[in-house]
């Protein structure tokens, strides 16, 4: 294996991921400015929040918070209802969760909202 080599691609899909949470997140932030608090919001924000975790993003949260432009507390919060609202799992003591297939239902209807 040379590592020289295969530095820079992976520095490459490093960026690539990178880039496709901070695209997510600013989805979420923008269905926030337009839709408040919404049942889209909260998915697209669970969905970016539990890639990250998978990913193994450091501090997921105040990533996100930047992202959407409020508060790491606000973001905890607005994860916390996802779950109270049945579109995020808990995962005890650790970062993340699963979606639920309610979510997965917004994921994949055409308007964001379950048929």
């Amino acid at each position: 294996m040379n590592l020289a080599k295969e530095a820079p691609e992976a520095q490459r899909t490093l960026e690539d991921v990178a880039q496709r949470f901070n695209e997510a997140g600013e989805a979420a932030g923008l269905l926030l400015a337009n839709e408040g608090v919404s049942e889209r919001y909260l998915v697209m924000l669970a969905a970016t929040y539990k890639a990250m975790a998978d990913s193994g993003a450091p501090a997921p949260v105040p990533w996100l918070a930047r992202l959407i432009g409020r508060r790491p507390e606000t973001v905890k919060d607005h994860l916390k209802k996802a779950r109270r609202d049945g579109y995020l799992s808990t995962l005890a003591g650790k970062a993340g969760g699963e979606l639920t297939e309610k979510a997965k239902a917004v994921l994949e209807s055409p308007t964001g909202v379950p048929s």
